[in-house]
């Protein structure tokens, strides 16, 4: 997987916590846990026969670390973490990923990615991993979810994709402007900075 997987995750446990930067411990066990994970899955999922099994090994990786783990339709399975006691008003969050078997690999790194995350925040806003089935019927999981199992400030979609495009639109898009930065480093491909800005555009 590439190091740019890390400093994804990195920005998603930013978000949950409100923090505006890790500690170094946090930094090193999101490096271990994500890889782990990662090379834990991916075999599994691979030799899966269908989703049922691939679901079961979260339900089993969420049960070995103490968090909780409910069965929802269709085969949709979501991993909960309550706020802490500092962050009881802090924004929720829940992360979405999609269980298939046509793409196990990359399935699975996003897969370890959010739950890396919600091994190794602390202090935290509540935190869901929801977890939806696809296959021949296409998205069926997603379509069955209802609205309060998607109610959360924000919602953060991870999928694996070839090409590094990022593509941002909302209601009131005309009053902001987009500013993009590229950094590059020596152990990164590419790294991309997405900030928004108010703009003076009139309604």
């Amino acid at each position: 997987m590439k190091k740019t997987l890390i400093l994804i995750l990195s920005l998603i446990i930013i978000l949950c916590t409100g923090c505006v930067s890790l500690d170094e411990e946090t930094e090193y066990a999101i490096k271990d846990d994500v890889y782990d994970i990662y090379e834990s899955i991916r075999p599994a999922w691979e030799d899966a026969k269908d989703t049922r099994e691939m679901t079961q090994v979260l339900v089993d990786w969420a049960q070995e670390n103490e968090i909780t783990c409910s069965r929802l339709q269709t085969g949709n399975i979501m991993l909960s973490m309550d706020a802490t006691d500092k962050y009881l008003k802090a924004p929720s969050t829940i992360l979405h990923c999609d269980i298939s078997k046509d793409d196990p690999v990359h399935k699975a790194q996003c897969a370890a990615m959010a739950l890396a995350s919600v091994k190794n925040i602390k202090q935290h806003g509540t935190v869901k991993v929801l977890f939806t089935v696809s296959g021949d019927r296409g998205f069926y999981g997603a379509k069955a979810l209802t609205e309060k199992q998607l109610k959360a400030d924000n919602l953060i979609s991870l999928d694996y994709c070839e090409k590094t495009k990022l593509y941002t639109g909302s209601a009131a898009s005309k009053e902001y402007k987009m500013l993009l930065t590229e950094y590059r480093y020596p152990e990164w491909k590419e790294v991309l900075l997405l900030t928004g800005q108010e703009s003076t555009a009139t309604r």
